[in-house]
């Protein structure tokens, strides 16, 4: 790996440890109930829309991301191996 592709690896990792921020809160506030309908649709328009941003961001940088809703726990975790639900745990939390 080169010094460039190093830093790219670290800028991403920082961008989606923002995101993984915002996705716990979000994925709290599902948990949590809504006052409304409209409420409701908004916030999952917003995770989905991080979803896909985090996504993109992951692919660029050549990692795997998985997304754990549970806000009890990391929201992103990322790995240079393939993560799914019975082994995401060995991926790097954010």
């Amino acid at each position: 790996m080169t010094q460039s592709e190093f830093n790219q690896t670290i800028s991403a990792v920082n961008k989606l440890a923002k995101l993984a921020k915002t996705l716990n809160r979000l994925y709290t506030n599902n948990c949590n109930g809504f006052y409304s309908e409209k409420a409701a649709k908004a916030n999952a328009t917003r995770i989905k829309n991080i979803e896909i941003k985090a996504a993109n961001i992951a692919q660029d940088a050549g990692l795997f991301i998985y997304f754990q809703t549970d806000p009890r726990g990391c929201a992103i975790y990322v790995s240079i191996d393939p993560l799914t639900d019975s082994n995401y745990n060995i991926g790097k939390g954010l």
